[in-house]
């Protein structure tokens, strides 16, 4: 695999990114399991300030080598630069995992804490920084071919002293630099180390294609350290440039120099691309405003895209529709007639479109009318884009009422393409409930043990038998699982699948660690004929066992369900916490739970199944409530889940192993 990526990296070393580019998808083409044409692929696109699509490749690559320090610290830095610094820390957390000297990913995790203010750990990074580092130079170089001149500029940061700091292009010395004293905001994160900062202007300099820039520094005792940089052409025609500002300078340049057809294609991008910048800022702006309760600010800014006409920013304008529709649909029943006049004038402006039938049909299924519903959803579908709006994409796993009746309640598919897990059948305990949770082996060695102890403590008394089934155990999973059950004061119990990852694609693999748990759950109610409660793996039991029992009493079924009934239907059933009872009408709810995975799941590309297993608590609502005793379940009671633990998951990991 390293032969066949020799060539791309080549290209990327030579600053000929187009070509690696090229190179690289015609290798994923042939072979999508290849991580590290992933990783260069993504590192191309962070040069292109691609940062999204940079992001997708970093996760494609890590979904394939889950050791992979890279993936992990170049997400960050793509992260970063969206500013998500709350996500990007996560990632360098698991770059620091697996090389924890590395003086850089501690660096710029320092600098993700200190955007987030959180100033000791930021110190606390620094200062780790410091005590590695020995030296490092960064530099960057331009040339404008207009103008005929290289920019060079570079800082050396070195726990050593720095004498002098020299450019050369393509070998040739150019120029020695007078040290600067850094002023930039983030000096003080190299506050352990001498840091200097430089740069040239060289007039009447023509590289050589692609050109190599060497910022070059010395110490008192002769040469500390070097780093080279593509020379990057800034105002040709040819430069992919992805920035509103971007291309704006580019048009201005090549007007100035009289290039004026030039000059319009890039001024006509640099609009169309400013178009959709401002479209992502107001959707990050509302989304924002949402998590604060300030839902008439979110509106306003999504509003200011909805004004305008969807021609040209497609994915953005939907997503921003399907967040306004979203957020209206927080009122109540009282808005649907508002949203719905709200698609009728959209599909008048901008034609018939994904995001303007999707929201109809919601408002049908508020109306009570499923089956107007599900003809919107079918043509949502048909005019699907690649990118929706998170919560819209259990739009592709959905099935019309017709078809999801047909899906059997009797007996589970057995010729679909899903893997036969292994179960232990030996020495069965007869618990008076059974924790059943699913994970692949990261998750498994990141919270089981904590997940394992915390139903230990609440079971106070009561038979309880935590059943984990893993994907792809690893040797030390297995020995990680044999030690925690012989430590563990309630029963642990294991099954296991094999599964050729790198023969699914990205999507598909994604989708399918959400559903796993509900595929075998028919067959653990079999083996311990007790009732089954469906969780996540990451989060710690809050209640007492005796009251979650207590709780569900003589229930078939327990779901989370919203207060207010959500405008998005699939949403109401949130997939983090099922109680399955023990009756003959859940084994029916599961089982039609789980075939209707088996019947919808696609492997090929896996784009029908995102929320899958929401989609499937939803039909299963609508086609049994009228028949079970279904009761409400108030998970963020019963469960303490990372993800909304103050800090986020490393929080809850920390404070977990105190």
């Amino acid at each position: 695999m390293t032969e066949e990526n020799a060539a791309a990296r080549i290209q990327i070393q030579q600053g000929d990114y187009e070509a690696a580019e090229s190179t690289l998808k015609e290798i994923l083409r042939v072979n999508t399991g290849n991580w590290e044409a992933h990783l260069h692929l993504g590192d191309i696109y962070f040069i292109k300030n691609l940062f999204h699509l940079a992001i997708a490749e970093y996760q494609k690559s890590l979904s394939i080598e889950t050791v992979n320090f890279w993936a992990f610290r170049n997400m960050g830095n793509a992260l970063v630069y969206l500013g998500e610094y709350e996500k990007a820390i996560p990632a360098y957390h698991a770059a620091l995992t697996i090389a924890p000297e590395s003086d850089l990913a501690w660096l710029e995790l320092g600098d993700a804490f200190e955007a987030l203010e959180q100033i000791g750990d930021a110190d606390r990074c620094y200062a780790r920084s410091g005590s590695l580092q020995r030296t490092v130079a960064i530099t960057d170089a331009f040339w404008s071919p207009l103008h005929n001149y290289v920019y060079i500029t570079g800082w050396v940061a070195s726990s050593r002293p720095i004498s002098k700091v020299v450019f050369c292009l393509d070998g040739e010395e150019i120029g020695r630099c007078t040290q600067e004293p850094l002023q930039l905001e983030w000096a003080k994160r190299l506050k352990h180390l001498n840091v200097h900062t430089a740069s040239i202007r060289a007039e009447s300099f023509v590289p050589s294609k692609p050109g190599i820039a060497t910022l070059k520094a010395y110490g008192p005792d002769g040469p500390l350290c070097e780093a080279e940089s593509a020379v990057r052409i800034i105002d040709e025609p040819a430069i992919e440039v992805t920035s509103g500002d971007g291309l704006l300078e580019i048009a201005r340049k090549c007007a100035d120099f009289g290039a004026s057809a030039t000059a319009a294609y890039y001024f006509r991008n640099a609009l169309q691309e400013r178009k959709r910048e401002f479209s992502e800022i107001s959707l990050q702006t509302a989304m924002t405003l949402s998590d604060i309760g300030r839902y008439h600010e979110a509106l306003t800014s999504l509003q200011a895209v909805l004004n305008e006409a969807a021609q040209g920013n497609e994915e953005v304008y939907g997503q921003c529709f399907d967040f306004y529709c979203y957020l209206l649909g927080k009122k109540g029943h009282s808005a649907l007639p508002d949203i719905d006049r709200m698609c009728d004038r959209d599909i008048e402006k901008n034609g018939d479109q994904y995001w303007s039938y999707l929201n109809k049909a919601h408002v049908q299924i508020g109306y009570g009318n499923r089956s107007l519903a599900d003809d919107y959803y079918a043509r949502a579908r048909e005019n699907r884009l690649e990118n929706l709006f998170h919560l819209s994409r259990g739009v592709m796993s959905s099935l019309g009422l017709d078809q999801a009746r047909r899906i059997p309640t009797d007996a589970e598919y057995t010729d679909r393409p899903f893997p036969n897990p292994v179960f232990e059948y030996t020495d069965i305990m007869s618990p008076e409930c059974v924790h059943l949770v699913s994970c692949d082996a990261i998750y498994f060695k990141t919270y089981f043990e904590i997940l394992a102890f915390s139903s230990a403590r609440a079971a106070d008394g009561k038979r309880i038998t935590l059943h984990i089934h893993l994907i792809n155990p690893t040797h030390d999973c297995l020995e990680l699982f044999y030690r925690i059950r012989s430590q563990c004061s309630i029963e642990l119990r294991l099954s296991t699948e094999g599964i050729r990852l790198d023969s699914l694609s990205y999507n598909a693999r994604r989708a399918y660690f959400t559903v796993p748990r509900f595929l075998v759950a028919n067959t653990v109610m079999e083996i311990y004929r007790a009732p089954v409660l469906i969780t996540e793996v990451d989060c710690k039991i809050g209640w007492k066992w005796s009251e979650i029992l207590d709780w569900v009493g003589s229930a078939d079924i327990g779901l989370r369900t919203s207060a207010k009934r959500e405008l998005v239907p699939w949403t109401r059933y949130p997939a983090g916490i099922i109680y399955l009872g023990r009756s003959s009408a859940a084994k029916r709810f599961i089982t039609f739970v789980s075939n209707y995975i088996r019947d919808v799941f696609l492997w090929e590309n896996g784009a029908n199944s995102w929320t899958i297993d929401q989609t499937a608590l939803w039909q299963a609502h609508d086609l049994f409530s009228g028949e079970m005793n279904i009761c409400h379940l108030p998970m963020y009671s019963i469960l303490h889940l990372a993800q909304n633990h103050k800090g986020g998951k490393f929080a809850f990991m920390a404070q977990s192993a105190e």
